[in-house]
């Protein structure tokens, strides 16, 4: 039975090598690019070298940066209380307002001092205020500073 066909006998004829192996060439994918992800930094900051082809890393770089913190507190029955005013404002507002989520600047901090006012007239309040910068970390624009509210005329 040397000179019959393939696969007449019930064999399965054997193919030829193929040069792109799906699997083979997914690993060698695969390893590239991780070995990007983690030679990229491991060049710049273990090695100290400077490439245009290999970027330095820098995860979220710049974001978050003049955002602003701010903490409210009440007095009530004799005592300094934390007081959450997103939850309140939407309560008596019905919605959170954007102002209260989306604080980048002392205009916007005044903004939000504002709508406390406004809802809260009566309150005696005081707030402290952290902006996050590059360089010092958190900044302080205000620590436990009493919340001065423009008299109504």
């Amino acid at each position: 039975m040397s000179g019959s066909v393939p696969g007449q006998s019930g064999e399965r004829p054997r193919l030829a090598p193929d040069l792109f192996d799906t699997a083979a060439l997914r690993t060698l994918v695969f390893l590239a690019v991780c070995g990007v992800i983690l030679g990229g930094p491991f060049y710049h900051q273990v090695l100290g070298g400077t490439s245009a082809w290999l970027r330095p890393w820098g995860m979220y770089h710049g974001n978050g940066i003049n955002t602003v913190t701010v903490e409210f507190e009440w007095h009530r029955n004799g005592t300094w209380e934390p007081f959450d005013v997103v939850p309140e404002l939407k309560a008596r507002l019905g919605i959170a307002p954007q102002e209260l989520l989306r604080i980048d600047n002392e205009a916007a901090l005044a903004k939000v001092k504002l709508l406390v006012c406004h809802a809260f007239p009566h309150a005696r309040m005081r707030f402290s205020a952290h902006q996050a910068d590059r360089v010092e970390g958190w900044r302080t624009l205000a620590e436990r500073e009493p919340l001065a509210c423009p008299r109504a005329r």
